[in-house]
């Protein structure tokens, strides 16, 4: 079992990542937007990156709701300043 320092580090690292991965999707919805009309001989391109794009989007809030849920749930079971690092 890992020190609660370390869990707390885990879970922010877990938030970092699914706050990462939203901010990356919502770059590339942005990008494949204004394309959606580009592509008459092949509108499957335009359809298939929205696709992409909003399944990453879903992906990404599931993934951000479960990092917060486990952060309730250790500092339900450790206390709130568990594994909080204070500066020196």
């Amino acid at each position: 079992m890992a020190s609660l320092i370390m869990q707390r580090l885990a879970l922010d690292s877990q938030r970092t990542a699914a706050r990462v991965e939203l901010v990356l999707v919502a770059v590339w919805l942005g990008l494949i937007l204004p394309s959606l009309g580009q592509y008459p001989d092949a509108p499957w391109i335009p359809i298939l990156a929205l696709a992409t794009g909003i399944t990453g989007l879903v992906h990404g809030m599931r993934r951000l709701r479960r990092v917060r849920q486990a952060v309730s749930a250790f500092e339900a079971e450790h206390g709130t300043d568990a594994g909080v690092q204070k500066p020196v």
